[in-house]
């Protein structure tokens, strides 16, 4: 069973989407460090933020972009990944 991930408090997110497209940007307050997320990078962040596992999300980018599961599942745990290391997310506690 996958983990949930929780925004941390000094994270800030802004969703910038818009007539030119979706993306969104992370703020860590504490580094003053600032990531910006692209379109599939914020379809992913969003259904984390939704409570949804890695697998489901996986599953989700399958069902809305022209993507195989695997490939998918590769980009969704690059993703937390990137984002855990920098402290963008963290694990829910049991």
């Amino acid at each position: 069973m996958s983990a949930r991930y929780l925004l941390p408090p000094d994270v800030v997110f802004t969703d910038l989407s818009g007539a030119e497209g979706r993306e969104g940007i992370l703020l860590n307050v504490a580094t003053r460090r600032y990531y910006s997320l692209n379109e599939t990078g914020l379809a992913i962040y969003e259904r984390l933020m939704a409570g949804d596992r890695a697998a489901q999300i996986a599953e989700h980018l399958t069902a809305g972009y022209e993507i195989d599961l695997e490939s998918a599942t590769r980009s969704v745990a690059g993703l937390l990944a990137a984002l855990a290391s920098a402290g963008l997310i963290r694990e829910e506690s049991p």
